[in-house]
């Protein structure tokens, strides 16, 4: 654990102080080994103990941990380096001229959809004010007849659109549908 620099894992799986092993992870290896069997000495650890408690179903359990933490480790480790080559290859797209082309694309219509999107409610509110909130001759009439006015006020401009360009854009929309 010490030679692959993984004290965390001494301490985690050997539940060995963490103060203690901080004081000796910046050691040269062969102090960090003698200060480790000088511990488990003064605690009574000794091969034959450890060897015992291998044994043990917790011991099992721990050891079974370990091994797939460690698997985890060097498929993670073996995957990257194996990746890598596609990783370079990947950031040179990334800085070629076909993704900045698509860059200039997408930013281009991200700006006309919003604009777009603008100028809808742009139009919808100048429309709703100038036919209904500004207007003194809907503001003048009854509740009810407010209602037929709007009715009637959408039915003559989609009427008027729809004699003007929306007839060939409906009759587009069908064909294509049908």
């Amino acid at each position: 654990e010490f030679f692959s620099g993984d004290a965390v894992s001494l301490v985690e799986r050997f539940e060995l102080p963490r103060a203690v092993v901080a004081d000796w992870k910046n050691l040269p290896l062969e102090e960090q080994l003698n200060n480790l069997d000088k511990y488990f000495d003064r605690i009574g650890a000794t091969n034959e103990l450890l060897n015992a408690q291998s044994r043990t179903s917790l011991g099992q359990y721990r050891k079974s941990i370990g091994q797939i933490n460690r698997a985890f480790r060097e498929m993670g480790t073996e995957g990257l380096r194996k990746i890598n080559p596609l990783l370079e290859d990947f950031n040179k797209y990334l800085s070629g001229e076909k993704f900045k082309r698509l860059k200039v694309w997408a930013t281009d219509a991200f700006s006309g959809l919003v604009n777009g999107a603008v100028n809808m409610v742009r139009k919808a509110t100048d429309y709703i004010n100038r036919n209904f909130i500004d207007n003194p001759e809907f503001q003048s009439l009854a509740p009810e007849m407010k209602v037929r006015y709007i009715f009637n006020k959408l039915s003559d401009d989609f009427t008027a659109w729809y004699n003007e360009s929306g007839r060939a854009k409906v009759e587009g929309i069908a064909r294509s549908l049908t």
